[in-house]
């Protein structure tokens, strides 16, 4: 359809369509008074003069209305007016989005929509003398609106019945159909949609639902475009908003139902003497009410006290930015009003700005921006958009600096209604937010503030001015509420009859505020210094007279055009009170704390990107500490002694490159949760017999190039990230980690052996020691092979291999071996690895792994090169329904840049008949040479191939391998694994077991496998490349080449 309905001026609801002698008196009467009861305008003719050609003003009427009802009756198809009408109402459908309803009078709608039977021969002689062009648009409107859903009288016994429901289905329509007064919101008709859907009208019930959101994100413009919706439906209505007038609280509740009542029922200046009208005058009616910006519980129990109040199918809607007064009216359906995506809030800002739904050449980049500036609130986009319509970009680009500082003074006017409704405990806490705990966890801000402001922060969230992210439990408030309260600083809160003030210091202000020595009554300060242009240089005692300051934070927020600015201390000294609580201050200058710093109340140290050498001397009480954050802090030689900060969650040493040792302390830190130690390159030593139990699963040393040794720091890791450092074995203590899912040493040059031993962890999901160049083999720990540690996975008759039928050297070599279906091995670059490691990693169970190669590994025996290769099965594998593969593709990186990191790889299988693809999808970065590949995948086996197993011998099974990504196929390689279930009914692989049933006892012994070969094969064998005998014989004969 070429244009949306919403687009259209409606002048009607309904457009009827009818033959006047057919229905005029008869049903066409009842309808229009129908429609006319549910209060639907619908188009009459008044004698409008008919004739061949349509006038303007029927025309302009089937264009300007909603919906048309076309009733098909005997004579319809007599009238070429008619027929000339149902072309136009077809048009509309088409182009406008226009609704079409039919309704067949006494006629076959088979008739209608083919032009037969009696309608059909009157339909003809209309056409005599027509041209054929107006005739197939005869035609083609019949057929076309006659198949569209309707009503046939024919199948109502009762008339009045089939009357009422297409007059109840004109109003359902109408009630998707958004009004053109709000055309400007986009995306309002998803939320009209969401409304219907709580509100639920085919219910006969009376239902009362909340409407919440905070103030400018529209709630009461979508509501008004619901009243103006579903209104037609109901003869009692009313859309409300009463605020209280008056102390005389019994009087304010009288005015409220004087007002209410008088709206309702349409009776002007109603006076009552006693409450409890609203009970008796609407008790047995419908009605549909709609209470807006409602901030007070006792209107909501004057007007709405019960929904046994008012008649059934009645509905109210009450719209308020608290949570907490529905709750406490028991109101438990709301519809939740979310901020737009970023693309509708560019079109709503668009809309407003430029008139159209995106912006103009030139004007992208500016709109998005101001877009952004205004947070994506409806309020915000519309009243920015209008300010800055018709100007061109230099006005834009003139008014900009303004938008990006402060608040346009309407938003801030409707912004600050809820705040002022704020006690001033709540507004305290909504400062705190704004001016520096935006993003903070709920947790971090009770250790900051206290646990009583959790109430505080509940009250906020109820009243729609932050949002507490369930799955992070963060506080996250609003780009203009933030604005908001930044701009109340300086700002005063009455509290044991004196005023508590909380700084936010900008450039203007910076020097004046320093021009005193503090002040006694100031609880936080804020410095943002990307708005300086340079250095500014502060008296280093300030801070001295702030002895209540609990909050300081200097730090750079970027606002768009962020200089290069930082404070200056010349003295290279700063007195910092004792009652700091949080300390965040970027870039700090010094390279140490004063002397007289005490943290024994410090909660949060954060001195990102400082010049400090060490924090302080000696032992401090540090009970409160909850985060240390020192990243980006390069000359930091030494961490002071931790042993009393038994409450840190969280210590950031990320880029400490001067940092050499941590200190044994550390293991008091029995709650700490986050360790953060990467590109620490000056790092030696870790400190031994730690293990902290509450770290984080994800533990990462990579780029502490220096450091030699990992002595175990906590068994609970998950991750373990050892990148680029200097380590030269693998611990086998990290065979204890029982829940380690990845382990990753990439690029450590002086890694020569990895304890085996230690990958037998059922949780293992990823090995990777790419790039580690010196890696040669495997080294064995018969202490942990033995181990009946929990987290293993023992080696038993149930496992990869059955023991009891191989040799010592056999047993020795699968006993190193990992196992782990789902795990990925990964020894990219790793030129080094001798032949028992290569045959290590390929004989063991893994989902997939690459490692360096020239040519396909001899333990694949069927092999080939290039892309294709075929073996034939033993009928012993015939009898199962699933095949075990383990393949392996000899695969070259692509030249030239960019590289894809993943070598995708399709595996195309043909037996008897039947062919199917496996894919597969590996990471082989960074891979500059030939690479071996290697993976399993199952094979399910035609059901017929089970059917009769002894009449098959062997059979053919082909394989073609093709690359989906740049990496270019040079060989390829299968081996079967035969899987057989267990004893429990699960699945197991074994290669020996495959080897048995195929009656190879001497595996040491050619003539015996040449014997084998001749027995099972006529054929001579073709030429295979053969290698160093393996743990299972292979009797599958090859057929090299294409399929």
């Amino acid at each position: 359809m070429a244009s949306s309905s919403s687009s259209c001026s409606w002048r009607y609801d309904v457009f009827p369509s009818f033959s006047g002698e057919d229905v005029r008196k008869s049903l066409l009467s009842h309808l229009l008074k129908e429609l006319h009861r549910k209060s639907i305008n619908t188009f009459i003719d008044h004698g409008i003069e008919r004739s061949r050609p349509i006038g303007p003003e029927l025309l302009s009427a089937i264009r300007e209305s909603r919906i048309s009802i076309v009733v098909f009756s005997k004579n319809y198809a007599s009238s070429s007016w008619c027929l000339n009408e149902l072309v136009e109402i077809y048009k509309s459908f088409n182009e406008l989005n226009q609704m079409v309803i039919p309704v067949f009078y006494n006629v076959d709608p088979s008739e209608v929509r083919k032009q037969t039977g009696e309608f059909g021969k009157i339909f003809e002689g209309t056409c005599n003398g027509k041209t054929e062009d107006q005739k197939q648009r005869w035609m083609q409107a019949l057929a076309e609106v006659a198949n569209m859903a309707g009503e046939d009288s024919r199948n109502w016994s009762d008339e009045s019945n089939m009357i009422e429901r297409t007059a109840n289905d004109v109003s359902n329509k109408l009630l998707i159909i958004p009004s053109n007064d709000f055309g400007d919101f986009v995306g309002i008709e998803a939320h009209l949609e969401a409304m219907n859907s709580v509100l639920c009208l085919e219910s006969e019930d009376v239902r009362m639902v909340g409407n919440v959101g905070p103030s400018g994100i529209g709630k009461s413009t979508i509501a008004r475009a619901l009243f103006s919706q579903l209104s037609s439906q109901f003869h009692y209505k009313a859309f409300v908003s009463y605020k209280r007038t008056i102390q005389d609280d019994y009087g304010m509740k009288l005015r409220w139902e004087e007002q209410f009542l008088s709206e309702i029922l349409c009776h002007k200046e109603i006076k009552l003497f006693h409450l409890g009208a609203v009970e008796q005058r609407l008790k047995h009616k419908k009605v549909l009410i709609v209470l807006d910006d409602v901030d007070d519980i006792e209107l909501l129990k004057t007007l709405v006290g019960q929904t046994g109040w008012f008649g059934l199918g009645s509905r109210i809607v009450v719209i308020t930015k608290d949570k907490q007064l529905l709750r406490l009216h028991k109101i438990d359906l709301v519809y939740e009003v979310d901020y737009p995506s970023e693309n509708l809030a560019l079109q709503m800002f668009c809309r407003c700005s430029f008139g159209q739904n995106s912006p103009p050449d030139g004007f992208m980049k500016l709109a998005v921006e101001v877009a952004n500036l205004a947070g994506n609130l409806p309020l915000g986009l519309n009243v920015l958009g209008s300010s800055l319509r018709r100007k061109d970009k230099e006005e834009w680009m003139e008014l900009l600096p303004r938008l990006r500082d402060g608040l346009n003074g309407k938003i801030e006017k409707t912004l600050r209604v809820s705040y002022d409704e704020l006690e001033y405990k709540d507004q305290e806490v909504f400062l705190y937010i704004a001016c520096l705990l935006n993003g903070q966890k709920v947790d971090y801000i009770k250790n900051l503030l206290g646990e009583s402001v959790g109430m505080g922060l509940r009250m906020l969230a109820d009243k729609s001015l932050i949002r507490i992210t369930p799955s992070r439990g963060a506080v996250n408030m609003h780009s203009l509420l933030q604005k908001l309260g930044k701009e109340q600083s300086p700002f005063t809160i009455p509290e044991n009859g004196g005023s508590w003030w909380i700084l936010r210091i900008y450039t203007n202000f910076l020097l004046w505020k320093f021009s005193f020595q503090g002040t006694e009554n100031v609880l936080g300060m804020y410095f943002n210094t990307s708005e300086l242009e340079g250095a500014l240089f502060v008296n280093e005692e300030s801070f001295k007279g702030m002895h209540n300051l609990t909050f300081l934070k200097v730090c750079k927020e970027w606002s768009g055009e962020s200089g290069e600015g930082r404070l200056c201390l010349p003295r290279g000294y700063v007195y910092l009170p004792r009652k700091l609580r949080l300390l965040y201050w970027d870039e700090y200058p010094l390279t140490f704390m004063h002397f007289n710093f005490r943290a024994e109340i410090l909660v949060k140290l954060t001195m990102e990107n400082s010049n400090l050498e060490k924090l302080w001397e000696g032992v401090q009480s540090l009970g409160s500490l909850r985060t240390i954050d020192l990243s980006g802090c390069e000359s930091l030689k030494e961490i002071p002694d931790l042993s009393t900060a038994t409450n840190l969650e969280y210590l950031d040493l990320t880029d400490c490159k001067s940092l050499v040792m941590l200190p044994s302390s550390i293991r008091n830190l029995k709650k700490l949760v986050d360790l953060k130690m990467e590109g620490c390159t000056g790092l030696e030593v870790l400190p031994n017999d730690v293990n902290l139990v509450s770290l984080n699963q994800y533990f990462n040393l990579s780029g502490c190039s220096r450091l030699r040794s990992f002595p175990q720091i906590s068994t609970s890791i998950v991750y373990l990230h050892l990148d680029y450092t200097a380590i030269e074995e693998v611990p086998s203590w990290i065979g204890n980690i029982s829940g380690l899912s990845r382990l990753t040493m990439r690029g450590c040059k002086k890694l020569e052996k990895v304890a085996s031993n230690s990958f037998k962890l059922k949780s293992l999901l990823e090995i990777d020691f790419s790039d580690c160049e010196g890696v040669r083999t495997f080294s064995d720990d018969a202490s942990v092979v033995t181990s009946n540690n929990e987290g293993h996975q023992p080696v038993t008759e149930e496992a990869t291999f059955h023991l009891g039928h191989l040799t010592a050297s056999e047993k020795n070599c699968a006993s190193h071996s990992f196992f782990n279906p789902v795990s990925c091995l990964k020894f990219q670059n790793c030129f080094n690895l001798d032949q028992d490691a290569r045959k290590l990693i390929l004989q063991s169970g893994f989902k997939h792994a690459v490692l360096p190669g020239k040519e396909v590994h001899p333990y694949f025996r069927d092999q080939a090169c290039g892309t294709s290769l075929t073996i034939s099965l033993h009928e012993s594998s015939l009898s199962l329904q699933v095949l075990q593969f383990k393949a392996c593709i000899l695969v070259e990186p692509p030249t030239g840049y960019p590289r894809n990191r993943y070598a995708c790889i399709g595996v195309w299988w043909y037996f008897r008949g039947t062919r199917n693809i496996h894919n597969v999808c590996i990471d082989v970065n960074p891979c500059n040479v030939a690479h071996l590949v290697v993976f399993h995948f199952d094979l399910c086996l035609p059901k017929e191939v089970n059917c009769h197993p002894s009449e098959l011998d062997y059979n053919d099974m082909a394989f073609d391998f093709e690359s989906k990504s740049q990496h270019r196929i040079k060989g390829c390689g299968v081996r079967l694994i035969i899987v057989s279930p267990s004893k429990d009914g699960s699945c197991t692989s074994s290669e020996t077991q495959y080897r048995q049933q195929c009656g190879e006892s001497d595996m040491e012994n050619g003539r015996s496998k040449k014997r084998l070969w001749m027995a099972l094969t006529s054929e001579k064998p073709s030429k295979l490349l053969r290698g160093e005998d393996t743990l299972v014989c292979d009797i599958h004969k090859s057929k090299f080449g294409a399929y």
